[in-house]
């Protein structure tokens, strides 16, 4: 399970569905058998309902939750072998991304607004 920040500008895309595209393109260059598709949304501690795509071919299965940032897109992964694996590390991706709290694009001590609301 990782969560890493993708630059809108450097990538040049613009749009959540863009970087999947991108994502993709980059794991069927490996396995040409490798799909995604949107299976439902998870919401954050603001409140926002992030996008939740599955990945999978080729032997390895992914959850990937997306959340758009202005100028990045913050990108949460978990990754397991089988569908067993991920279906028991489910759960716990899940909180993760219930629990985040975008900040701002730059870095800034955080106001009182940025609590998160069960803080």
């Amino acid at each position: 399970m990782y969560v890493r920040s993708a630059n809108k500008e450097t990538l040049r895309v613009k749009s959540i569905a863009e970087l999947n595209k991108l994502d993709l393109a980059g794991m069927r260059q490996r396995n040409p058998a490798a799909e995604s598709k949107q299976i439902g949304t998870v919401t954050t501690a603001r409140d926002i309902a992030l996008p939740l795509y599955s990945f999978c071919g080729g032997g390895f299965s992914e959850l990937v939750g997306y959340s758009d940032e202005g100028k990045t897109i913050t990108v949460f992964v978990v990754s397991a072998d089988d569908e067993t694996q991920l279906a028991a590390s489910r759960s716990a991706f899940e909180k993760l991304i219930k629990s985040y709290h975008f900040l701002k694009n730059r870095a800034a001590a955080p106001s009182k607004s940025d609590k998160p609301k069960d803080a």
